[in-house]
């Protein structure tokens, strides 16, 4: 009977260990743990809507500044004043032949409509670099969509251009265009801007230097060579063994020359190579020394 009374006693130490664990599970840590997920979800949206309210604030901000920059309301009255104001940058730039053509405005969604221009001229690349400045210098809501160049003579082209224009819902604005100023611009100062043409990116009437450059003679004096190297314009530089010849297309020392070639060092010393040039042939025809 002892035993019987322990074996019940132990079983009802157990069975009430079980009980007490369902009771803390299902009766305490299941509420606390279904509070917790409550609140860990509603904080995730609270923090959702705060972020859609900022994104939603900002946008709200955006379509002020649109609106401000935006074509005149008026879709007929937007493509006469902007065409016209088209035509006077690109008369300004000094472009000739010049004719600025509108198509029809095209509505998207209904929050804006968008209108078409085209623009064909013929000029340098000095001048369409004055039209494209002028043309960033507004704030107009414009983007040129696409520019063509035909190269014509030596320093002309037949200049196309594809350019689309905003007229924004809501704008109030229905006589004028905007007045705002243009931020797309890294400087506003246009002789930045003259590289452009500078370049010279079409090649058109490039002349390789390096082939006009030409290794003319090697002459000596008391047992030591003197190399004479004409450029295209003419000029003679005369140069001893040890000195450089640097021109903006090719630098060189002079390390050895003989009867009838010269052999140039090129680099610094932890990575020099050496090129050879005959008398009579060009710095173009320059080859490693083998």
């Amino acid at each position: 009977m002892n035993r019987q009374h322990l074996l019940l006693a132990v079983l009802g130490v157990v069975g009430l260990a079980n009980a007490g664990d369902w009771v803390l599970n299902s009766a305490i840590q299941g509420p606390l743990n279904e509070k917790r997920e409550r609140t860990a979800a509603l904080e995730e949206a609270i923090e959702k809507r705060t972020a859609l309210l900022k994104e939603t604030r900002a946008a709200g901000l955006k379509i002020d500044q649109w609106r401000k920059q935006s074509l005149p309301a008026d879709p007929e009255l937007a493509r006469s004043l902007y065409r016209s104001w088209l035509h006077d940058r690109v008369n300004e730039a000094g472009l000739v032949n010049a004719t600025v053509d509108s198509g029809s405005p095209s509505n998207r969604r209904g929050l804006y409509a968008a209108l078409p221009f085209s623009v064909r001229a013929r000029g340098t690349l000095d001048q369409l670099t004055r039209l494209m400045f002028d043309f960033n210098q507004a704030g107009h809501l414009q983007r040129v969509e696409d520019i063509g160049l035909t190269p014509v003579g030596t320093n002309n082209f037949d200049i196309s251009l594809r350019i689309e224009a905003l007229i924004v819902s809501g704008n109030k604005r229905r006589d004028r265009l905007s007045r705002v100023a243009g931020r797309v611009l890294a400087s506003n100062n246009l002789a930045d801007y003259s590289v452009i043409s500078r370049k010279n990116v079409f090649g058109i009437g490039y002349r390789d230097p390096l082939a006009e450059t030409v290794v003319t003679a090697i002459t000596w004096r008391n047992g030591q060579p003197r190399v004479w190297i004409t450029d295209g314009t003419g000029e003679v530089v005369k140069l001893s063994i040890g000195e450089e010849l640097g021109t903006p297309d090719f630098r060189g020392r002079i390390v050895s020359a003989g009867d009838n070639k010269v052999v140039f060092a090129q680099g610094d010393a932890a990575s020099q190579s050496k090129v050879v040039v005959a008398i009579g042939d060009s710095l173009a025809t320059a080859r490693p020394v083998q």
